[in-house]
């Protein structure tokens, strides 16, 4: 099975551009994000029963350098987050390609991208799709081992921040989903910015 196109075959078509670092996108994914990030809290505190009462109890008798730590470890959590998420979405593209990968930072997002090559719809979506499957997997397993607990709440926030950031992974596979479910589609992922092409009776 074929997963990459070298160069753009004669017969495709550019049918649409996603790109994250200009409006309307930037503005829209950014605002859907926050919201993403909100719902995405809310809903883990009513799963597990959160008493937040306890939590804070626990929160304030912790060692001030305790209280520090916790708060360090959730600014510092994230940015690892960030670069670790990045890196699996360039291990699939990798994995599929064996070209060469971008990886860098805008005003609105990080990005990894193969930049060099037209991508089917098949690899492509796994690319998408392996940080937000095995983050939150990571994030919520040891969640139902830490109820009422500091250490839920700091994940609990993390799993949010994870969610909201994979808006723009979540958007393209909504595409793949409604709007290019021909196994020939191809990408370009170049990392802030994303161009979709289909054969031209397909289009």
């Amino acid at each position: 099975m074929k997963h990459f196109e070298e160069k753009l075959p004669e017969n495709y078509r550019l049918v649409k551009t996603v790109d994250a670092t200009k409006a309307p996108f930037a503005v829209v994914f950014n605002l859907l994000s926050l919201v993403m990030m909100v719902g995405a809290f809310a809903v883990l505190y009513f799963a597990f029963g959160t008493d937040v009462s306890l939590i804070k109890e626990q929160f304030l008798t912790l060692p001030d350098f305790t209280k520090i730590l916790v708060l360090l470890l959730l600014v510092v959590g994230f940015i690892v987050y960030i670069v670790l998420h990045e890196l699996v979405h360039g291990v699939v593209y990798k994995a599929f390609t064996k070209r060469k990968l971008t990886f860098g930072v805008t005003m609105t997002c990080a990005y990894c991208g193969v930049p060099d090559v037209f991508v089917y719809r098949t690899a492509s979506l796994c690319a998408l799709l392996a940080p937000f499957v095995i983050f939150s997997i990571a994030f919520i397993v040891p969640m139902f081992f830490m109820q009422n607990t500091v250490w839920f709440l700091l994940l609990a926030a993390l799993f949010a921040m994870h969610f909201g950031g994979c808006v723009g992974d979540l958007y393209i596979t909504v595409l793949y989903v409604f709007k290019f479910r021909d196994g020939k589609t191809l990408m370009r992922d170049t990392g802030p910015v994303q161009t979709f092409y289909l054969p031209h009776e397909k289009s």
